[in-house]
């Protein structure tokens, strides 16, 4: 028996909700030719930094979190909360991102 067997489990990461509802996403995301995205840490916190690409050189991004919000699950902005959609609701998300990476104004950007 090694003792890296011990060191090793407590690196492992545990499923739990949110970050199913963010790998989810993340698999959305890169199913879209416009859009990338990958997962950061913020404080201790997983994330999903998504970036519209089609935009020639200006790429917009957002930081994506997951909180549960009155009994559901939701998508949203880690900058300001501002929910996105409904956490199994994909779709909905991904035309939310794409609206919002798209647009003129700079506040999210």
């Amino acid at each position: 028996m090694s003792l890296d067997r011990a060191r090793h489990t407590a690196m492992l990461e545990l499923p739990n909700r949110r970050n199913e509802h963010l790998a989810a996403l993340l698999a959305a995301v890169c199913a879209c030719r416009h859009l990338e995205g990958g997962f950061v840490e913020s404080r201790g916190a997983r994330l999903l930094f998504v970036v519209r690409v089609d935009l020639g050189k200006e790429r917009r991004s957002a930081h994506i979190g997951c909180d549960f919000i009155d009994c559901e699950w939701w998508l949203c902005r880690a900058d300001d909360g501002q929910t996105i959609a409904p956490a199994h609701d994909l779709d909905a998300a991904l035309v939310a991102l794409t609206r919002d990476l798209s647009s003129a104004d700079d506040s999210h950007a």
